[in-house]
């Protein structure tokens, strides 16, 4: 952690992915599917928060999956 944040202070954000690995980042980002997402987030947070933030896909072509999720969201 000390590592990481001596990066941030020194603006070395770009070197930061050869300390981050694969496993770590699987224990510290929830990630899914748009089928898996709203599982996900409710197993990683649960009743911890009442807000979540959800990215949005870069490609519109997906607009329509992710305000299915959010909908899926917004209902738990």
């Amino acid at each position: 952690g000390m590592q990481l944040l001596d990066m941030t202070r020194n603006g070395k954000w770009g070197e930061m992915a050869n300390i981050i690995t694969d496993e770590v980042m699987e224990k510290i980002v929830p990630r899914g599917t748009y089928d898996t997402i709203v599982d996900v987030y409710q197993r990683w947070y649960g009743e911890l928060t009442d807000r979540i933030t959800f990215p949005m896909p870069d490609d519109p072509e997906d607009d329509r999956l992710a305000a299915q999720v959010i909908q899926q969201l917004q209902k738990n």
